[in-house]
């Protein structure tokens, strides 16, 4: 995909970028969404069906499990042995990393032509560089001028719409006598969804076990993304160390496959009366 079709996105992101120099604190309503629609044949019986919210929640954590995918697989030269690719939500190998400072080091990413399962196309440009303070590790920063910011448009369902707004992931290593033996991602991403603005996605415990090279696909369980979204509230993804992740918002139960971005419903939903 071609990232000048995501310009009218990446305008609202620069939109969204005043907002949060701001600092105004987002306000969440008590109540909740209901979530439910009516698809009977005029009987009057309401079923609950995938919230958008649910779904857009879902494909942005698999998208971000991509994105750190990329960053381990150049995690060896922020430390010593080569580490391989690690998975794709995407379906297609269209995340292209290359060398931009081999001493430093810094790598770009681009992202180009890359559709999930929801017919969602993504575009934009990062780094993986070395941080700026004494952190054992590296960045993953996205590119936020209005040419490079990463993005997802989806034209039959703009619900799908994001772009990131703001923010960055550290990567920091765990050591066992010197040698890496596991990273700890940390920091946030925030997400302008839709008219929202600066939808945070807050990693905390989030780690992969493992050596160079040995690192699962998957975050370790027990990791968790606090999510705060203004008009739809706040809450938590938890991963369980395979292919899935759940969260529970607008009062419903969801679970995430991280490998496709499917969205389901992790308990069945109570009919409506």
């Amino acid at each position: 995909m071609k990232r000048t079709r995501l310009s009218t996105i990446a305008l609202a992101t620069a939109s969204a970028a005043a907002l949060v120099t701001g600092g105004c604190d987002p306000k969440f309503p008590n109540g909740v969404e209901d979530n439910v629609s009516d698809i009977g044949d005029g009987g009057g019986s309401n079923v609950a069906t995938l919230s958008k919210n649910a779904v857009a929640t879902g494909a942005i954590v698999a998208f971000h499990t991509e994105l750190l995918a990329g960053a381990l697989a150049v995690a060896g030269d922020h430390d010593v042995p080569p580490a391989p690719g690690i998975r794709s939500f995407l379906g297609t190998d269209c995340m292209t990393i290359s060398v931009v400072d081999a001493l430093a080091p810094i790598h770009a990413f681009d992202l180009n032509a890359c559709t999930d399962a929801n017919g969602t196309e993504y575009g934009g440009v990062g780094t993986f560089e070395p941080p700026i303070d004494a952190t054992d590790g590296f960045l993953l920063y996205p590119d936020y001028s209005e040419t490079g910011a990463i993005g997802a448009a989806n034209s039959g369902d703009p619900d799908l719409n994001h772009t990131l707004s703001s923010g960055t992931l550290v990567m920091t290593f765990s050591r066992n006598g010197g040698v890496v033996s596991g990273v700890t991602v940390s920091n946030l991403l925030r997400h302008f969804v839709r008219s929202t603005p600066n939808v945070s996605f807050s990693y905390s415990g989030v780690t992969f076990t493992g050596g160079i090279g040995e690192m699962g696909p998957y975050p370790d369980n027990g990791g968790v993304i606090h999510v705060a979204w203004d008009g739809v509230g706040v809450f938590d993804i938890n991963f369980d160390g395979g292919p899935h992740a759940s969260y529970r918002m607008e009062g419903q139960d969801y679970v995430v496959n991280l490998d496709t971005g499917e969205v389901k419903f992790s308990t069945v939903p109570i009919e409506v009366q």
